[in-house]
């Protein structure tokens, strides 16, 4: 509540970060921690992460291969797109599947990879 009002009484303008914070008992440097914070999570709200829920090893490794939609991610993982993507291990790929809602697939073949033996989901 107290940020909100702070943010409030800031962005009504004509009012400095010093003097608000000497309203409220407080440096001027945190009041502007405030703010910014504040203008987070205002743009949040209106605007909320593309990707929320997901660990920021998987957003960060879907946004550095340029996936920028549900859609995008939904088509690198049916094509095997997301395999390539260095720092993004087998736990962030099926982080990801749950995320989009795709039911395991058939298991892969190879000499590398093994099944799980409840469900027969690749985990190599």
């Amino acid at each position: 509540m107290r940020n909100e009002e702070i943010f409030r009484l800031y962005q009504g303008g004509g009012i400095t970060l010093k003097a608000v914070g000497k309203r409220y008992g407080l440096t001027g440097s945190h009041i502007k921690n405030i703010i910014i914070q504040q203008q987070r999570k205002k743009e949040n709200d209106v605007n909320p992460p593309l990707f929320y829920g997901l660990s920021v090893r998987a957003v960060n490794s879907l946004k550095n291969y340029d996936i920028e939609s549900i859609d995008d991610a939904r088509a690198a993982f049916l094509s095997g797109g997301l395999d390539n993507i260095p720092n993004l291990g087998k736990k962030s790929i099926e982080e990801i599947r749950i995320f989009l809602g795709i039911e395991p697939s058939e298991p892969r073949t190879g000499p590398r990879c093994k099944t799980c033996p409840n469900c027969g989901y690749s985990l190599g």
